[in-house]
């Protein structure tokens, strides 16, 4: 089998059926389809197993209610294709041909993870597609692909635009980390460290709802600002190896998104603890080979820590 394509559920009635539908609708058919079904009690649990009753390629999971990365995590270790994918349940596939371009991708180059685009759907507009260009030049080594992508900002977070190589996350035992926001960013660090080979296809085959009532992506808070720093300051720590710097640069860019996302929360002592931390690692904005980061740097540079912070804060809300 080539693909598995797990799909976490959380009281999603709503959207899971769509969700499954974009897979089962794809013109490639070598895949399966493991819904993991995290406790839900709206009814999800009972569309999960009639999809499995529906279609042969559906296998459901029940499990008690662990979050988002245990979820993730128990389909990991159920799954028996040779190339896993995560789409969150209450997001889809856009397109019927995203399976096969990447099978193609992987049947040329025998790539680790390939790496598609997201596109965005909000209630009043629809589907804003994502017209940036991810082609990476060929003939790179693996580290100049990272730098290439860090660089041109084609390298994403995310966990869900990605196919990736079953064996190369069982061999390095990357699962994903419980308990915390963030956990895409954080599992997308460590996985960089084992120096996987990254292709990427034009297509924006994955499509992420915004403003849904209830998502647990909705609102950034706290915690997920928490998180995020955590993660950072470890980055920070990493003692020098050949991937140090690239991973401080890549650290960089994330150091942005969170600059102005702490600056946003209300205020109060957890935000004056996080604007402390975030403050003392400020110098990873020298790792500024993106051009974002190099805006920022150069910001703060001329009007300082506080006011860069207010200003960011500023545009975010804007948005």
């Amino acid at each position: 089998m080539r693909f598995s394509v797990i799909i976490p559920v959380y009281n999603i009635k709503e959207y899971i059926e769509y969700a499954v539908e974009s897979v089962i609708d794809q013109s490639y058919k070598n895949y399966e389809i493991i819904l993991v079904d995290d406790g839900s009690s709206d009814g999800s649990e009972r569309i999960c197993d009639e999809l499995e009753a529906k279609y042969q390629t559906v296998r459901v999971i029940h499990k008690e209610n662990g979050g988002l990365s245990s979820a993730r995590n128990a389909g990991i270790k159920a799954a028996e294709g040779e190339y896993i994918l995560f789409l969150d349940g209450d997001d889809y596939w856009q397109y019927d041909n995203g399976l096969y371009e990447i099978d193609k991708v992987i049947s040329e180059t025998e790539t680790e993870i390939v790496e598609f685009l997201m596109a965005k759907s909000y209630p009043d507009t629809g589907v804003i597609h994502n017209h940036l260009n991810n082609t990476i030049p060929e003939g790179l080594s693996v580290e100049e692909t990272y730098r290439y992508m860090i660089k041109n900002q084609i390298i994403s977070g995310s966990a869900c635009d990605k196919a990736y190589k079953r064996t190369f996350l069982v061999n390095n035992s990357l699962l994903f980390k419980k308990g915390i926001k963030s956990e895409d960013i954080e599992f997308f660090f460590r996985l960089l460290l084992y120096k996987p080979k990254i292709q990427t296809i034009d297509m924006d085959l994955y499509v992420y709802r915004q403003n849904r009532v209830g998502s647990i992506t909705n609102n950034v808070t706290e915690k997920h600002c928490e998180d995020l720093l955590d993660t950072i300051e470890s980055v920070c720590s990493i003692k020098e190896t050949n991937m140090r710097e690239i991973l401080l640069h890549y650290a960089g860019f994330q150091y942005v998104v969170l600059y102005g996302n702490i600056f946003s929360l209300k205020d109060g002592e957890t935000k004056d603890n996080l604007i402390a931390r975030l403050k003392e690692k400020n110098w990873v904005l020298k790792y500024n080979s993106n051009k974002k980061v190099f805006t920022i740097y150069l910001i703060e540079k001329m009007i300082g820590f506080k006011l860069t912070g207010l200003l960011l804060s500023k545009y975010l809300t804007r948005k």
